[in-house]
């Protein structure tokens, strides 16, 4: 998995570069501002507080053409690593794109996150705890966050994340988190 990330952010950085030499000045610049090649995508710019070592970051992580920093992901990889053996991997820029999105639509002060990458280690403790944890959980491919927007009630986080159809969804109850993935569509919940 840590190869396929790397493999989508130098894609999708080569294709911008590409978009922006081979196109016409005025195409290239259209196609490239902002640009990402995946259908939800932020500003580029996230407030991050980890709930489980209560650091929190600012980070630009895009910028306005939408070159991606590779020094600020690895950034968010560091904040978002397993909070158990401090374990990391490269996050998914789909999914980093989609909490971004999802944070700009109710134009949330901060993403209050409570899991990101779990090491397989820290996934197979869970599951010996609970019956809601995924043996192939998409956490220990960097592909899921359990996330909070304070003054975002859990309902309207949860139906809005449903509304994009852009992966799975996995709702715990009011005043809970709810769980965001890139995976197939799907929903449940832990009620």
């Amino acid at each position: 998995m840590k190869l396929i990330n790397k493999i989508i952010r130098l894609n999708v950085t080569a294709a911008l570069i590409i978009a922006a030499v081979a196109l016409p000045h005025d195409l290239g610049n259209a196609a490239v501002d902002g640009a990402s090649a995946f259908r939800f995508s932020g500003d580029g710019h996230l407030k991050i507080y980890n709930t489980h070592t209560k650091k929190t970051i600012s980070i630009i992580y895009r910028d306005s053409q939408g070159v991606y920093d590779d020094e600020a992901l690895k950034e968010l990889d560091g904040l978002l690593a397993c909070h158990y053996d401090k374990k990391q991997t490269e996050m998914s820029l789909k999914l980093i794109e989609l909490v971004d999105y999802i944070q700009d639509h109710f134009a949330a002060s901060e993403i209050q996150v409570i899991s990101a990458f779990r090491s397989p280690e820290y996934n197979s403790r869970l599951r010996r705890r609970s019956r809601n944890v995924g043996k192939k959980s998409f956490h220990m491919y960097g592909r899921a966050m359990d996330i909070i927007l304070p003054g975002v009630s859990s309902q309207k986080l949860r139906n809005f994340a449903l509304s994009l159809k852009s992966g799975g969804v996995g709702y715990y109850g009011p005043g809970n988190f709810v769980h965001i993935d890139t995976g197939p569509v799907r929903r449940w919940s832990a009620l």
